[in-house]
């Protein structure tokens, strides 16, 4: 700092605290106690003092002496790692695991139970290991918490409260599985649920194939069953997924391709692409039918649409937010509280509804609220409590004044455009 002569920061305060607090706590201490000239140290004061603690240091201490050292890089060839090929233990076909293993896939349940326990892998993650499994996630299958994988849950041919496996859609109705195939009971009694299914037609050059969609603006995919997409002949572009839904459950489909498919509104016959649709092994949407005569008899709102019948139906495609032109509604026809709403898309007319049981209905009341009358009420107290505190202003004057001004008001008067006074006189009478 002298040989720049900077001479202002000698004396700068706030730079001396700072160097000070990078201190350590026992020299904190002694600075205190050492002797200084000013009442404000400077700059000359702390380098004196350090360097007095330097001296005072390296007469205690011994030098350390290092000894060099130095490295040598040099290159050797490293023998090259026999890469084991990947094999799969079912079908002993090379480049995929079990995981992906058609065979073992298409596999029976009991079958598949069969082989883990015999070649002694493990249930979670379908691998050989000695350890306790770290695989920690969930089924998920139809809502199933067991921790073992998901190509082996087993479907129980009993009536059960099935959960839908699309992803990020709506809680489903109630299938009742049977051994003659899965279908949707619906009542009046029991309450109703109409999902947005609407028929569509793919279209692959000259083949067109019927089938039905599922609207879900709560998925943010297409997906479509791959039983449909081999049907249709259709080869696209290896995208593997990875798809979560509630509760963290997680599904991978790393088989998963991606195509821009043809669709046709098979009302109107205009046709229009989807982009970006996915393939998935098992689409498993809930199955449903409708009745539109029927529903129209009940339903006035609903009759004149052109909405199809149709009983049994399985969506094979699930058409989410990415294609959101197909998914808004254009138009709606309602009707009164619980009663089905038809809406219009551009893949025509769909239904929806839920239809809680009677036993289960809910009264909806609405309470009107009177908070502008209470605060005009409110607003009226205060005002008033202000206009009595209010302060008026009051002459002061002190007593003989205010004595003249009632005599001077008591004996004038204005007669025809003139004051009249009236005086009183004393008579002094005298005694002798």
């Amino acid at each position: 700092m002298e040989a720049c002569e900077l001479t202002g920061y000698m004396q700068n305060p706030m730079l001396l605290q700072e160097l000070l607090e990078k201190l350590p706590t026992q020299l904190k201490l002694q600075w205190p106690m050492f002797p200084k000239d000013a009442k404000t140290p400077s700059m000359e004061f702390l380098s004196k003092w350090i360097y007095d603690i330097a001296e005072a240091a390296s007469q205690v201490t011994s030098p350390l002496y290092h000894k060099k050292s130095g490295s040598l890089n040099h290159h050797t060839e490293a023998p090259k790692k026999q890469v084991k090929e990947i094999k799969c233990v079912v079908c002993n076909e090379p480049g995929h695991k079990i995981h992906s293993c058609p065979s073992f896939k298409a596999a029976p349940h009991q079958q598949k139970m069969s082989f883990l326990k015999n070649h002694k892998l493990c249930q979670q993650c379908l691998n050989r290991h000695h350890q306790k499994c770290q695989r920690e996630k969930v089924c998920g299958i139809r809502g199933s918490r067991s921790k073992h994988h998901p190509l082996i849950h087993e479907m129980q041919p009993t009536l059960e409260a099935a959960k839908s496996s699309s992803l990020k859609g709506p809680a489903m109705v109630t299938n009742v599985h049977t051994p003659k195939g899965n279908h949707t009971q619906r009542s009046r009694e029991s309450g109703s649920t109409y999902f947005s299914v609407i028929p569509i037609q793919f279209i692959n050059k000259t083949k067109v194939t019927n089938t039905f969609a599922f609207l879900d603006e709560g998925s943010a995919l297409t997906l479509i069953d791959n039983k449909i997409f081999k049907q249709l002949g259709l080869n696209g572009v290896p995208d593997p997924l990875y798809l979560k839904w509630t509760n963290d459950t997680t599904r991978e489909e790393n088989a998963s391709e991606r195509v821009t498919l043809m669709v046709a509104n098979p009302h109107n016959g205009n046709h229009f692409h989807l982009e970006e649709v996915h393939s998935v092994d098992t689409l498993d949407l809930p199955v449903q039918s409708i009745d539109i005569r029927a529903l129209a008899k009940e339903f006035p709102q609903l009759a004149g649409l052109p909405i199809a019948s149709y009983t049994n139906a399985r969506p094979s495609i699930l058409i989410g937010t990415n294609n959101w032109n197909f998914v808004i509604t254009l138009k709606i026809k309602e009707g009164a509280w619980h009663q089905p709403i038809a809406s219009k898309t551009r893949l025509g007319w769909t239904l929806q509804s839920f239809t809680p049981s009677r036993a289960t209905r809910a009264n909806v009341s609405v309470r009107m609220c009177g908070c502008r009358d209470a605060d005009a009420k409110m607003h009226n107290i205060i005002k008033q409590a202000f206009s009595l505190d209010a302060t008026t202003a009051k002459p002061l004057s002190s007593l003989e004044e205010t004595q003249a001004l009632t005599r001077l008001e008591s004996t004038t008067a204005l007669k025809n455009g003139r004051f009249s006074l009236k005086f009183y006189y004393l008579i002094a009478t005298q005694t002798h």
